[in-house]
């Protein structure tokens, strides 16, 4: 049998969809979500906030918390005491306290947390501070206080300290009130107990109650015939204390000429004669007063009954040391006249005479009577006392 054939059906092409020729669905549209003003100012102060303690701690890690050491908002310091010897009260004056107070705190603070304080604890024990000068003030003068610091523990600590230095003027010390010691003062040449021209100072009594002490010299090894030097000295503590100054301690004093001995009596004028016999008898009067005018003699009682003549004559038997000596004889009026009316009463001064710088003269001497007579052959003089 013829096999049957079949039918062969022609392929049909089916034509397929491309992806990009499908039509595509059109997307729905999302509504955007708006963040509120207020929410955004939150926001950009706490991003801010974080960037800056973020910060801040970065510069304290890298520089150092601050701490200002020396605060300008204090009152100067007090000042005591007079111009040129003024002082500063130190022991007030502490501007850094503030700022130790706060290193105390940290210290106290850090401890109560654990943490370690012994470089802090280092740098507040490093602090020393005061003034660079605190006496011999001036008003005017420009004083430093002035704090110095371990800047080791400074740093290990992680300090930076500031103002570590404040300037001040003196101002309101007392002003001395000068003192002239040599108001009134004067000198003399006198005559001493020694037969010789000595020099006598003359100081009110008000400048001796100040404590000054005097002495002079004479510039050289000499006196100069016209002139010595003064020189004043002073406790200086305690009369600054008393508010004063010393406005000079020397001066040149002019004395005159160095009195000079007569070594004859012709030198002398009958006036300057009279005058120092004149003298003696004052003295002379003085003693008999006191002897009630009688003195012993032996053993009897001499009656004195006024002075006689005097005369001057030199005698040098009573100076084997020195030579030109004088001695001024008084005649005594007693009621005994001994035998034949023979005996004779005196009483004498021995001396040297002076001329002294402003041309006067003196009779210096030694001599003093006791009440009674001594001698022989009815030569009587009265008897020196002894001194």
């Amino acid at each position: 049998m013829e096999e049957e054939k079949k039918e062969v059906q022609p392929e049909v092409e089916i034509p397929f969809l491309r992806k990009e020729e499908v039509p595509a669905a059109e997307p729905k549209k999302k509504k955007k979500k708006r963040i509120p003003v207020p929410a955004w100012i939150v926001f950009a102060c706490g991003f801010l906030l974080l960037t800056g303690i973020g910060g801040f701690h970065i510069y304290e890690t890298v520089h150092g918390q601050d701490l200002t050491l020396l605060t300008t908002e204090i009152s100067p310091p007090d000042y005591g005491g007079y111009d040129g010897q003024g002082t500063v009260d130190e022991e007030n004056f502490h501007p850094e306290e503030e700022a130790m107070q706060q290193l105390e705190e940290e210290i106290a603070s850090r401890a109560e947390r654990s943490r370690n304080t012994d470089d802090l604890q280092r740098l507040y024990d490093s602090i020393d501070c005061g003034f660079d000068r605190t006496e011999g003030l001036h008003n005017g003068d420009k004083i430093v206080y002035a704090c110095t610091f371990d800047a080791d523990a400074a740093e290990q600590a992680n300090y930076n300290l500031q103002d570590l230095v404040l300037t001040f003027t003196v101002s309101g010390l007392k002003e001395y009130q000068m003192l002239d010691p040599f108001t009134n003062v004067s000198a003399s040449w006198t005559l001493g107990n020694d037969y010789a021209a000595v020099i006598d100072l003359y100081i009110p009594d008000e400048l001796q109650e100040y404590g000054i002490t005097y002495s002079y010299h004479y510039g050289g090894n000499e006196y100069n015939g016209h002139s010595i030097f003064i020189t004043a000295e002073a406790d200086e503590e305690a009369l600054k204390e008393a508010g004063y100054m010393l406005s000079s301690t020397e001066m040149e004093y002019e004395l005159g000429p160095r009195p000079q001995r007569i070594t004859d009596a012709d030198e002398l004028s009958e006036a300057e004669k009279t005058a120092i016999r004149d003298d003696l008898r004052a003295m002379l009067e003085a003693e008999l007063e006191a002897c009630g005018w009688q003195a012993e003699i032996t053993r009897s009682t001499v009656r004195i009954n006024g002075i006689g003549d005097s005369y001057i004559s030199r005698n040098t038997a009573y100076f084997s040391d020195r030579t030109n000596g004088f001695t001024v004889i008084f005649e005594l009026d007693t009621d005994s006249s001994g035998w034949f009316n023979l005996n004779s009463y005196d009483a004498r001064f021995i001396g040297q005479i002076y001329r002294m710088s402003d041309g006067s003269v003196q009779f210096l001497t030694r001599t003093s009577h006791a009440c009674r007579f001594t001698g022989s052959f009815g030569n009587f003089t009265l008897e020196g006392a002894s001194n």
